[in-house]
């Protein structure tokens, strides 16, 4: 493959940042990987002289934005370089805390003065990562010729997206939970069950407590939660309600985890720990019909 010219070292960096939305995106929220949700790397580069590009002043940022977290896809952005004439074309991560993913492919053109964003998935969480460097391949088309590059990526937003995803593959390695097969739909609620599941945990598991989204709350029926999986059961099944409580067509299609609910488990005395769970396809589409019913009796009224 011949060797990459600093032009396009630069049109990749700018690519980085990816062009996916506008220049403003969601604030993370509070968890870890929030905490850590825009980290800079120092893109390292010279002038392409006789060019009109400059690499120079270049940042490299990974962004988690609540928009992307329910698809959980990173930002991958580019700032401080000029040009005006390159397009990404393909773009794909490989970071040891994460397992490889097809290349994806984009068709983001790099605008010089702007905030360049490429979207980009990531694979299965790996918990006991290798000791290596974080990279980002790009695939950009410069005057119609597409090359690839390789860039180091920042790792600090991967890591803390990473510790979330494994606490919570630890609670659920330790005793699995997940809605169960029946649901029966009355108006605007919803009932069906969670099932707890005994895993690796030795001794009692507490379901602690459930969260709903912001369209649909989640709790148990006549006092069925908390409740315990005791030592020595395999299963307990809990029965819950999901309840359509915002009817709004426009807060329904703003929500980012419309369909992502919160369990908290207690195992082996420890403290409870929350693990996000998702319905089915066809519990999915009772809770629409659901959330219609409450649109159809809000308009009503």
């Amino acid at each position: 493959m011949r060797r990459s010219s600093p032009l396009l070292a630069l049109a990749c960096v700018v690519a980085l940042a990816g062009c996916g939305g506008s220049p403003g995106v969601d604030a993370p929220d509070g968890s870890a990987s929030a905490a850590a949700a825009s980290a800079s790397s120092a893109a390292t580069a010279s002038s392409w002289s006789g060019t009109g590009w400059d690499a120079s002043a270049a940042t490299v940022d990974i962004a988690f934005p609540r928009t992307l977290q329910a698809d959980r896809k990173i930002e991958v952005r580019l700032d401080g370089v000029v040009t005006d004439d390159a397009v990404v074309v393909g773009a794909m991560l490989d970071s040891p805390r994460f397992m490889p993913t097809d290349q994806v492919a984009e068709n983001v053109r790099i605008f010089d003065g702007y905030t360049t964003r490429v979207r980009v998935p990531l694979g299965a969480v790996v918990c006991d990562p290798a000791d290596a460097a974080t990279t980002v391949t790009l695939e950009v088309s410069v005057d119609g010729v597409v090359q690839s590059l390789t860039l180091p990526a920042p790792d600090e937003v991967l890591a803390g997206i990473a510790a979330d995803e494994c606490a919570m593959k630890a609670v659920q390695d330790a005793a699995p939970v997940a809605f169960g097969s029946d649901a029966t739909r009355s108006g605007t609620d919803v009932d069906t069950t969670l099932v707890l599941t005994r895993g690796t945990a030795a001794g009692d598991v507490v379901l602690d407590s459930v969260a709903g989204s912001v369209v649909f709350d989640l709790a148990g029926i006549d006092g069925a939660v908390p409740t315990t999986l005791a030592a020595g059961s395999d299963q307990v099944v809990v029965p819950v309600r999901l309840s359509a409580t915002r009817c709004d067509p426009h807060v329904f299609a703003e929500s980012k985890k419309t369909f992502v609910f919160r369990v908290w488990e207690a195992v082996d005395g420890a403290a409870p720990a929350y693990v996000e769970i998702r319905p089915s396809a066809a519990l999915q589409d009772l809770l629409q019909q659901a959330f219609d019913e409450c649109g159809s009796s809000s308009r009503s009224e």
